[in-house]
């Protein structure tokens, strides 16, 4: 027996110090079929350095994150190197989250494409919510032109306060 889904949420402005073993407990679960994130999960890998274990088995990969900002990107690309077998991506953005608004702006479609990633061949099904800027909009692109198997891409915009439409 072994694990399906595994959900790995940290909490929002905790002591960096805390979570010093992030891709300890990230590799504790890579056998899992689904692994969903927070976006604080992210960025503490991102301070751990490149993930470089596979995570072979996962074929659904969800980011719940404040927005696909130019600091979390990175980490993004790292963790997405190591599932060749992802079939469905799924990017959950929050901008009610930002205090600011960072930069996210800063990776284009040939940013993506030349990171030659593997899971690129197997998706099937995309989802993202678009908040602040236009890496979102470069991953979507990017996917659209290269994910050969894509049956379904879903972009939901938000625009000021008005509820989340789908485009």
């Amino acid at each position: 027996m072994r694990l399906e889904k595994a959900e790995i949420f940290l909490k929002h402005g905790v002591d960096n110090n805390d979570f010093s073993n992030v891709l300890e407990v990230l590799c504790s679960v890579c056998r899992a079929k689904v692994l969903i994130l927070s976006g604080e999960m992210t960025k503490a890998l991102l301070r751990e350095g490149p993930v470089s274990r596979p995570f072979d088995d996962i074929s659904y990969l969800g980011m719940h994150i404040e927005s696909l900002d130019d600091d979390i990107v990175p980490a993004m690309v790292s963790l997405l190197r190591g599932m060749p077998n992802l079939k469905t991506l799924y990017i959950k953005s929050d901008p009610s989250l930002f205090i600011h608004k960072p930069e996210a702006c800063g990776f284009n479609k040939e940013f993506w494409k030349s990171q030659n990633l593997a899971f690129i061949g197997q998706l099937k099904e995309a989802t993202m919510e678009l908040s602040n800027g236009n890496n979102e909009l470069e991953l979507a692109r990017y996917m659209l032109e290269d994910a050969k198997n894509l049956r379904e891409m879903q972009l939901l915009a938000s625009f000021s306060n008005a509820p989340m439409a789908s485009i």
